[in-house]
């Protein structure tokens, strides 16, 4: 509370400077103090009062960038973008934090690819990725598995092109949305070959006790893998026991089949292997 005090104070005093006394080199201050205050809200939970702050800085910085050419600020105004959509996401306005993280997308998108601001790209997958879970959320499956398939495309390019380790959490996390979302609809095998994905990528970090995201993203990972894999078992087939010729010819087909499962789990990488249980053979 003593934090959000001091920085409304601060404001106040900005508001001042700038609007009453033309301080203009002062705006770009008075939108940064209020970006501060509504990331300071939005960790309390104060969602309502935190997009209202995000809304005076976004007025700001779209006067700063649009009609003063301050070009240098388009990552804050698009950052600021961000903040909002999530917050508007939290109040449960899907519409309004759609048309948010489309500006920002917007903006993202000609600051990388025009003007090569390519620190950027991280941003601009995470911009898609969110769009795509608010997407998926309203049962528009079409065009959240366009956002799903831009933000993968930009990470696969960080990660493993520009060998990028500190952005792989951040891929594993979209691989598993989007296999959720494969899921529903029903598209097993690519949910299977997203869900691989994740567990491979995360396997290394969750060894390391800090990273608790990690571990529990693994962990959410191998459940869903569990869940698209699970066979249901078949009853046996009982034949009479007049005909003792057709039984031991059954047996030799379930024990081909087993061979042939078995063979193919050994084959399997190692963690694999741990994920799956190994086959059991066929009663007699």
């Amino acid at each position: 509370m003593e934090a959000t005090a001091s920085q409304e104070q601060v404001i106040a005093v900005l508001e001042v400077l700038v609007n009453q006394e033309g301080r203009r080199d002062l705006a770009n201050s008075l939108a940064a103090a209020y970006l501060n205050l509504a990331n300071a809200l939005q960790d309390m939970g104060k969602q309502m009062e935190a997009s209202a702050c995000y809304v005076r800085a976004i007025s700001i910085l779209e006067v700063l960038v649009n009609r003063e050419c301050r070009h240098e600020l388009a990552n804050d105004l698009a950052r600021a973008y961000v903040n909002r959509a999530s917050a508007l996401k939290d109040i449960g306005k899907p519409l309004d934090a759609i048309a948010g993280y489309d500006q920002a997308i917007g903006i993202f998108e000609l600051l990388v690819n025009q003007q090569g601001r390519y620190d950027l790209r991280n941003e601009l997958a995470m911009a898609y990725m969110n769009l795509a879970n608010i997407l998926q959320s309203m049962g528009k499956m079409v065009e959240a598995t366009a956002g799903y398939d831009r933000a993968i495309a930009i990470g696969e390019m960080l990660v493993n092109e520009d060998c990028r380790a500190e952005f792989v959490f951040d891929l594993a996390r979209t691989y598993f949305n989007n296999a959720m979302l494969l899921q529903t609809l029903d598209r097993k095998m690519d949910a299977i070959a997203l869900t691989e994905k994740v567990i491979e990528l995360l396997l290394p970090l969750s060894r390391l006790n800090e990273n608790r995201e990690a571990k529990e993203l693994l962990s959410s990972a191998r459940n869903l893998m569990s869940k698209l894999i699970q066979r249901g078992e078949s009853k046996p087939t009982f034949l009479p026991k007049a005909d003792p010729s057709a039984r031991a010819d059954r047996d030799a087909r379930r024990n081909i089949g087993f061979q042939k499962v078995l063979a193919e789990w050994n084959a399997l990488p190692w963690w694999k292997r741990w994920l799956y249980k190994k086959p059991i053979p066929p009663p007699n």
